[in-house]
């Protein structure tokens, strides 16, 4: 994260909590309490930016799950250097546990991230699927947007839908009809 970045992410916090004080003066100072609190998230979603969330590989008893992480990356022509890898939950027989992946960067999370649709159309990791590392409100915002994503695909299904941008968005399916 660049410097910039952390300044910026500071300001607004700062900002935002200052502007919650009920009866701010011309004089007011920023209590040392905001600024801790303001700088701690912007820690907390720095270190969120450089994990990745890997649901679907094949849990083996005996497995280095870094190896598999990697080879599963390798299929998307990367090769990053892992910080760590660790499954998460309780073991199950029946279910893989998703792994939690900590990289170097928040820029390899990303490029990996917009390479990540490549694993469909691969063999052994058809079952794959990236996604980043959210916090407990980004989880259940993420997790509303899927039932109104589901409760779309059910009530239109000549459209196509899909995430982005914290949105559903539908757009015409494309119909590939020859006319003579």
């Amino acid at each position: 994260m660049s410097l910039e970045t952390v300044e910026d992410s500071l300001k607004s916090g700062l900002e935002k909590s200052y502007s919650e004080d009920p009866e701010p003066t011309s004089n007011s100072v920023m209590p040392t309490e905001a600024i801790k609190t303001v700088a701690k998230q912007v820690i907390v979603e720095e270190e969120l930016r450089k994990i990745i969330m890997v649901f679907g590989i094949h849990e083996a008893d005996n497995e280095d799950t870094q190896t598999a992480v990697r080879n599963a990356f390798e299929e998307l022509e990367e090769k990053p250097r892992l910080d760590q890898a660790v499954r998460l939950g309780k073991k199950m027989h029946a279910k893989a546990r998703p792994v939690k992946v900590t990289l170097s960067s928040a820029s390899i999370v990303q490029q990996i991230l917009s390479k990540s649709r490549k694993l469909r159309q691969t063999a052994n990791y058809k079952t794959v699927f990236l996604a980043p590392d959210r916090t407990l409100d980004e989880r259940a915002k993420h997790r509303e947007l899927v039932l109104q994503l589901k409760e779309k695909i059910v009530s239109d299904p000549n459209r196509k839908h899909f995430l982005k941008g914290g949105e559903v968005i539908s757009v015409e399916l494309k119909t590939d009809k020859v006319t003579a």
